[in-house]
């Protein structure tokens, strides 16, 4: 599948999930974008972003597995997960600075390597693993043309970025649900292909326990 197949199946998942989507990240942009800005200041949005990230992703998973979603999905692991979201934020952003500060090149692998990162809350939301196993997760799963598809998925929405910004993000609360739900979609046809790693007790079982599945120190 090339990227435009990939987008055109998320059009079709977000049929009838366009006004949940938007809504909702409509209420996370009303959130993060104020806490990023106190957290110039202040170090806050650290325990913010983190965790509604993963809550934009659950969504959009859940959308591209034509599972019902609701608001209250967006705040899931400020309820379950909510340390191990902000682990793993901390995690790539330190890996992705290292990689950045190699020097002429630091740049270039940090775009690669923040590709290769792209997967690493999918496999929270699947998997539960600790903050640096999901980086590996999905470190082993973009491999190759894998790597390739994502990468050209992603560059597929500049185009619709650029609008955003040109608009003052009035756009962006339609076009981050069609991107998000399109690498959801991608990530699917992962976990269909390779076999799930041997990982400990999935995150969905680990929310009906009630615990925070994540026991991988940084």
């Amino acid at each position: 599948m090339r990227a435009k197949d990939y987008r055109q199946e998320a059009r079709e998942k977000l049929k009838g999930n366009w006004k949940n989507m938007v809504l909702i990240t409509l209420i996370a942009n009303l959130i993060m974008v104020p806490t990023f800005i106190v957290g110039i200041i202040l170090p806050v949005s650290i325990f913010v972003i983190p965790p509604l990230s993963f809550g934009l992703v659950a969504c959009a998973i859940k959308v591209s597995r034509d599972e019902k979603i609701e608001i209250r999905d967006l705040f899931i692991s400020f309820k379950k997960c909510y340390w191990t979201s902000i682990r793993l934020y901390f995690c790539q952003s330190l890996f992705l600075t290292l990689w950045s500060l190699i020097p002429v090149v630091g740049g270039i692998f940090a775009i690669i390597k923040s590709v290769s990162y792209s997967l690493s809350f999918h496999a929270l939301y699947d998997y539960g693993l600790g903050a640096c196993d999901c980086i590996t997760e999905s470190r082993l799963r973009l491999t190759g043309e894998d790597w390739n598809i994502l990468f050209a998925l992603r560059l597929s929405f500049i185009g619709w970025i650029l609008l955003s910004i040109v608009s003052c993000g009035i756009l962006l609360p339609w076009v981050s649900p069609y991107m998000d739900t399109s690498v959801a979609v991608f990530y699917n046809k992962l976990v269909l292909i390779n076999q799930p790693p041997v990982s400990e007790e999935p995150i969905q079982a680990a929310l009906e326990n009630n615990t925070d599945n994540a026991n991988i120190s940084i």
